[in-house]
């Protein structure tokens, strides 16, 4: 099964491939390569479950920014289409809240649980994508792509905030505590390999170009809980060609 792959294992070997890849080709310009950074604006599809704090997922969840580092090759199969291939260092993840009121009696009629930070995930991820110029056309130069991506999950964290009011029936506080920064692994609550579908455009300017792409999961990534998760991302990356 596609989940038990050790993507992490092959990582060496795809960047040696790659590499292979594009010293082996023609210099005719029907192959190109280079270097990609960028940042990713991430959340979740899915609330996952409500009051597991040490869970992917959460009552409501927000974006959360990270950072996209790798290359990429292009092979360029005639005028207007082309195939692009990227191996890419990613973070991921979500801004994560919740807020729960319950009740008992005494000093503890009114209790409020909250918490709230971010959940970390990092990933390395290989992508395939087949490009179009002008398609649509735009009244600069651009290259529309879709295509789908294999990510192995290479690091799970999330960092958190937590709270704890007690009231009584009057409103006065009877107790409370709270803690910062509050640091868990989450990594055995998401599976090793999520697989995306991910569309795009591409503005060429001058020797950089910049690309703007929204991506999916297509299966649920949570490993644990009932409710479905999935990555949601927006990216904005500069490519750098080498050729």
């Amino acid at each position: 099964m596609i989940a038990d792959i050790d993507f992490k294992k092959l990582v060496p070997l795809i960047i040696i491939l790659l590499m292979v890849f594009c010293f082996r080709l023609d210099s005719d310009q029907f192959f190109q390569f280079g270097l990609k950074g960028g940042i990713n604006l991430s959340s979740y599809i899915g609330k996952g479950n409500h009051t597991s704090y040490w869970a992917v997922g959460s009552d409501d969840n927000g974006i959360k920014p990270g950072i996209i580092l790798g290359v990429y090759a292009i092979h360029y199969l005639k005028d207007k289409y082309s195939l692009q291939i990227e191996l890419l260092y990613i973070q991921k993840g979500a801004y994560v809240s919740f807020h729960s009121v319950s009740y008992g009696s005494g000093e503890y009629y009114k209790m409020i649980n909250s918490w709230e930070g971010t959940q970390s995930l990092t990933y390395f991820e290989l992508l395939v994508l087949l490009k179009f110029l002008n398609i649509p056309r735009l009244p600069l130069k651009s290259m529309s792509y879709f295509g789908v991506s294999l990510s192995s999950l290479y690091n799970a964290k999330a960092k958190y905030d937590f709270k704890f009011i007690a009231q009584d029936e009057s409103g006065n506080i009877t107790d409370q505590c709270s803690e910062k920064d509050v640091s868990y692994d989450i990594y055995h609550t998401i599976k090793p390999v999520d697989i995306e579908i991910i569309a795009g455009i591409t503005i060429p300017f001058k020797r950089i170009w910049f690309d703007f792409r929204y991506s999916i999961s297509i299966l649920p990534i949570n490993q644990i809980g009932s409710n479905q998760i999935r990555n949601n991302s927006i990216s904005v990356t500069f490519s750098l060609p080498f050729n």
